[in-house]
């Protein structure tokens, strides 16, 4: 299963953005996505883990790791 790091990066990449263009479009410094990406800080607050998902297109549920109830 993807980490949360790996999902992060697989992500940015795919969408062609910087760490740099990431992190402005978030509102978190790039030293902020780079610790996210080597898994120093294992997971965002809510806020800005919506605020990822907002900037990569993701689904915050399927970004997060979370499951939906059905």
């Amino acid at each position: 299963m993807e980490t949360f790091a790996e999902r992060l990066t697989r992500l940015r990449r795919e969408r062609g953005l910087s760490k740099l263009r990431l992190a402005t479009q978030v509102g978190v410094t790039e030293a902020a996505i780079r610790r996210l990406e080597k898994g120093i800080n294992k997971s965002p607050s809510y806020e800005v883990g919506l605020r990822l998902a907002e900037a990569l297109d993701a689904d915050p549920y399927a970004f997060g790791g979370l499951e939906r109830r059905r």
